[in-house]
């Protein structure tokens, strides 16, 4: 087994708890994904994907994913696959995912 860390930044003004639905729909849909939570996990209402806030970084807030994949190899085709069906789920629903700009001020 293998874990995989899928990571996406999300715009500050986004609600993060509708963010992170989103997200968890989209990876838990995939197939791939394997459920790793215990009996009493599931029992206690633990999430199959967890999903937390990383970093509150300059441009974006991340979010970091846990997946668990059958192998490494499908791992790392899980969390490209993962990236991008993230990717055109917040297009669909306008979850803005930022990229990083600057402000050039000129003075005279």
């Amino acid at each position: 087994l293998s874990c995989v860390f899928v990571e996406v930044g999300v715009a500050y003004s986004e609600n993060l708890d509708h963010c992170i639905t989103e997200m968890r729909k989209v990876i838990e849909k995939d197939e791939r994904v394997l459920d790793k939570r215990t009996e009493q996990e599931k029992t206690d209402g633990v999430e199959k994907v967890i999903i937390r806030v990383l970093e509150l970084a300059s441009s974006s807030i991340i979010l970091r994913a846990y997946v668990w994949a059958s192998s490494p190899t499908e791992a790392f085709v899980l969390k490209c696959d993962l990236l991008k069906a993230v990717k055109d789920h917040f297009d669909e629903v306008g979850i803005e995912i930022p990229y990083p700009y600057m402000n050039v001020v000129k003075k005279s």
